[in-house]
C-alpha cells in the first residue's frame, strides 16, 4: 500500500478520504461537503453547508464525549482534520451517520441548536 492510499480495513463513503500527511506526520480525513447525502440537509436545517459547519458537527460530537480532540482545519468546500490514523477512522467512522442519514443528522442539529450551541458556519 502506498503512502497516500486509503486503509482498505476501514470501509467508508466513497468520498471520505484517509491520506497520511507526511508533511505534518500526521494523517488527514477530509472530504468536499457538497459530496455527502446530507448535503442538502444541511442548507434546510438553516446552516450554510461548508467545511466549518463539518468542524461544528465535529466540535459537538467532542462536546458530547463521542470524540477526543480532533485537530480540524476547514475550508469552504472542504472539511479536514488531521491526526493519528486511528483518530482519523475513528472521526470518519462517527461522521459516517451524519453524512449519510439526513434523520442522524437532522437530530443532532436540532439539539444542538435548541442548546444555543454555534456551528461557526
Amino acid at each position: 500500500m502506498s503512502a497516500s492510499a486509503e486503509p482498505a480495513s476501514v470501509e467508508f463513503p466513497d468520498y471520505v478520504h484517509l491520506h497520511e500527511a507526511p508533511e505534518f506526520d500526521q494523517w488527514s480525513c477530509h472530504f468536499d461537503v457538497g459530496e455527502p447525502r446530507t448535503a442538502e440537509s444541511v442548507a434546510e436545517l438553516g446552516h450554510e453547508p461548508n467545511g466549518y459547519f463539518w468542524a461544528g458537527v465535529v466540535q459537538r460530537l467532542v462536546d458530547l464525549g463521542e470524540l477526543p480532540e480532533v485537530e480540524a482545519d476547514p475550508e469552504g468546500d472542504t472539511f479536514i482534520a488531521y491526526g493519528s490514523r486511528p483518530l482519523m477512522e475513528r472521526l470518519a467512522r462517527t461522521l459516517v451517520p451524519y453524512l449519510t442519514d439526513p434523520n442522524a443528522l437532522t437530530a443532532l442539529v436540532t439539539a444542538a441548536d435548541a442548546d444555543g450551541f454555534d456551528f461557526d458556519d
